[in-house]
């Protein structure tokens, strides 16, 4: 831009007279500034340009957040030295102050001299989407720009931005910066700072979902709260949280600081510890909460909640299914709700005849009933799935060829087995002398004609 040139225009420009110059000369200093042009500013504050002239568009920039856009610290001293107002911003939309653009940027002589200039380091953030000159700093991860607000007296405890946001600590726990988190911590920062409502976490739980160790130990170190409860729905307690994410060596930190093993869990998706270590299949993270005495036979949790035992075969995990078994584990403890089975009905389904041949050596019943809403036996379960050698398995072990379906959704093994077109495994279950009328009902044409064909080659 040529501010002579645009000038001249602009005292020529009938327009002008009409509505005014100062709005244009507003318009022009922004272009001028957001260029980094600082002879264009100049000359335009020199004609009369106010820079303290509130933007019209909702989000548009003052002059001093277009200085920092374009990077140009002699404009924005320039500006400052005209009067322009430090701490102007739009707070609705998601405008920040030239401070806060100023971090955001990275721009680390600008956030000096704005502070020195008289800019508030605790200006309120937008009201969308906005954020603190700190809470900014920290989501940058630049160490160098925590220190100097800090040293400026930013707020270390700035409340989260709205209800998904995170503390300045909370926000770098998360990242897993531990140079920043130690600034903070050294700073007075809150270890403790409630979560916000819907999906936050204290800096302990955000460290251990960012698997840092280090950060993990120094939270700890600062004595954060290693048994903050678990939100009713689906949230973790620190050490839920480590066995879930296969964190072995957080839970070991945990555990040695006091951790609660056997915390309840949360209300509606919730999980023990011992619960999640199973579901993940790690044998070593398992014997280290048995030995500190997590309980082996907790309830599972209402919503798709499992035992310990349930969620280790879930995993497959043969070994770790063998040291719950040894650790007393009920082996024939009920299901959980909607989708819940048995650890037998679990392992049927899933096709591990290993894991069946255990459980049942450890006198798992192999006719437990199904849950009512589409629920399966183990023997309706390997039917269903066309598992020969699983059905022959079960029924050797005395499985109940007859056993009644689930009230809901529920079918029973010759019928799973022919719905499904397993001929070998209809066979199996006719030869261990099936009722052919348990499968067959008025008008069910394809069962009658599947197995009037087995008849016949009989």
């Amino acid at each position: 831009m040529d501010p002579r040139s645009e000038l001249y225009a602009l005292s020529r420009n009938p327009w002008t007279k009409r509505f005014g110059s100062s709005r244009i000369l507003f318009d022009l200093l922004v272009r001028a500034a957001k260029e980094g042009n600082c002879d264009g500013v100049a000359m335009l504050l020199e004609a009369g340009a106010d820079a303290n002239v509130s933007p019209e568009e909702p989000g548009a920039p003052t002059p001093l957040q277009a200085a920092v856009f374009s990077g140009s610290e002699p404009v924005l001293a320039l500006l400052i030295k005209s009067g322009a107002n430090v701490n102007a911003s739009r707070e609705d939309y998601c405008a920040r102050t030239a401070l806060q653009t100023a971090v955001q940027r990275g721009r680390e002589g600008m956030v000096g001299l704005l502070i020195k200039s008289g800019a508030n380091v605790n200006a309120p953030p937008a009201r969308i989407d906005g954020m603190t000159a700190l809470q900014v700093a920290v989501e940058s991860g630049s160490e160098n720009m925590v220190a100097l607000l800090l040293n400026a007296k930013a707020n270390v405890n700035a409340p989260p931005r709205d209800r998904t946001g995170g503390t300045p600590l909370q926000a770098a726990a998360l990242s897993g910066n531990e140079p920043v988190v130690a600034l903070l911590i050294g700073a007075g920062a809150d270890v403790d700072a409630p979560p916000t409502r819907f999906g936050g976490k204290t800096a302990l739980q955000a460290a251990i979902e960012s698997g840092n160790e280090s950060v993990v130990a120094l939270l700890i170190n600062a004595r954060a709260n290693i048994n903050t409860p678990a939100t009713d729905h689906g949230g973790r307690t620190p050490l839920q949280a480590a066995a879930q994410g296969n964190q072995e060596k957080v839970v070991a930190l945990l555990i040695d600081a006091g951790a609660n093993v056997n915390a309840p869990p949360a209300r509606f998706q919730g999980i023990t510890a011992l619960q999640a270590a199973a579901r993940t299949g790690n044998e070593k993270t398992v014997a280290l909460l048995i030995k500190a005495g997590a309980s082996v036979n907790a309830p599972p949790a209402d919503y798709r909640g499992t035992t310990a035992l349930q969620a280790a075969v879930e995993s497959g995990n043969e070994k770790v299914v063998t040291l719950l078994i040894h650790s007393n584990a009920d082996i024939n403890a009920p299901p959980g709700d909607y989708s819940g089975m048995t650890a037998l009905q679990a392992a049927a389904n899933s096709g591990q005849e290993k894991v069946v041949t255990l459980l049942i050596e450890a006198g798992a019943n192999v006719n437990a009933p199904p849950r009512d809403h589409g629920g399966r036996t183990a023997l309706q379960a390997a039917a269903q799935s066309g598992n020969e050698n699983m059905v022959a398995l079960l029924i050797d072990a005395g499985a109940d060829i007859h056993a009644p379906p689930a009230r809901f959704g529920g079918v029973g093994a010759l019928r799973a087995a022919v719905e499904g077109g397993h001929e070998q495994v209809a066979m199996l279950l006719l030869n261990a002398g099936a009722d052919v009328g348990t499968c067959v009902s008025l008008g069910d044409t394809q069962s009658r004609n599947f197995l009037d064909t087995e008849e016949g080659e009989q």
